[in-house]
């Protein structure tokens, strides 16, 4: 029975897709390549690679197969989008807006190249084209937290401190529920609270006579946050002990049996 090539390629699409998943990306980009081998207009596999590349900091290479997606499929959202975020990496900002722009011709309903795209502008010093893009991602997807605060941060740089603090003030619960470690979180891996306590871009914006209160609001999560961790860690710790006392018996009694095994072993030898 003569299996089908296109089937066949799919299958090592899939295969690539769940080696990469459970972390052998060798082993994927090899699956990849192979999808390849059987067909070379299927834009996932190069798609794929180009992550691979990506995240072992080989952009260039990651650039050459994203490229070759683009080409095959220039409405590929994603393909786009990767484009996109690889130029930025490469330091062709340019490029990047160009990409971005193109990926909301596609997909107009997705937040992170507005988001992206806001980022890069205010990196520019083009605040006003960055505000509009930060207020079109919350625009389409308002539980974007992280959205807000760049509207705000851009206020605050623009010395428009009364809307930086209505903005803040407005979703200041939804900043202190935000996780560190969401994507959107921001720079250096720390909270959105954090962030707004901590950057020198909200400088202005602690000049005004408001910015005690809000302070106590996002430090007040903040204590409360690091409570509530210190609480769980203590637990842990613990249940950590009360385990080790537990097993620590069981093991000193399973010794006593091991040597004494031992002993009449060799005492019947």
């Amino acid at each position: 029975m003569q299996i089908d090539p296109q089937h066949k390629s799919l299958t090592y699409t899939n295969l690539g897709f769940f080696s990469e998943y459970f972390g052998n990306s060798e082993q994927a980009s090899n699956y990849y390549r192979r999808a390849l081998g059987i067909d070379s207009t299927l834009t996932e596999p190069y798609i794929n690679i180009a992550n691979i590349y990506d995240s072992e900091g080989k952009v260039d290479s990651a650039i050459v197969f994203v490229k070759r997606a683009v080409q095959l499929d220039p409405k590929n959202v994603f393909a786009r989008r990767n484009y996109a975020a690889y130029m930025y990496e490469k330091g062709d900002t340019l490029k990047a807006i160009q990409e971005y722009h193109k990926a909301i011709q596609l997909d107009p309903e997705y937040p992170d190249s507005y988001f992206n795209l806001g980022e890069i502008y205010s990196e520019q010093g083009k605040y006003s084209e960055a505000l509009r893009s930060f207020q079109k991602a919350t625009q389409v997807s308002p539980n974007l937290v992280a959205a807000y605060v760049a509207q705000a941060r851009i206020n605050s740089l623009l010395g428009h401190t009364d809307k930086a603090y209505e903005l803040l003030n407005e979703h200041v619960n939804e900043i202190k529920k935000e996780d560190p470690l969401s994507p959107f979180s921001w720079k250096g891996g720390t909270g959105l609270a954090s962030f707004v306590l901590k950057s020198d871009e909200f400088q202005k914006l602690r000049t005004d006579p408001r910015w005690p209160d809000l302070r106590k609001k996002l430090v007040q999560n903040d204590h409360q946050f690091m409570g509530l961790v210190l609480l769980i860690s203590f637990v842990l710790l613990i249940m950590m002990v009360l385990l080790f006392r537990k097993y620590r018996v069981k093991t000193k009694k399973f010794i006593k049996t091991l040597f004494r095994q031992k002993h009449i072993i060799s005492r019947e030898s």
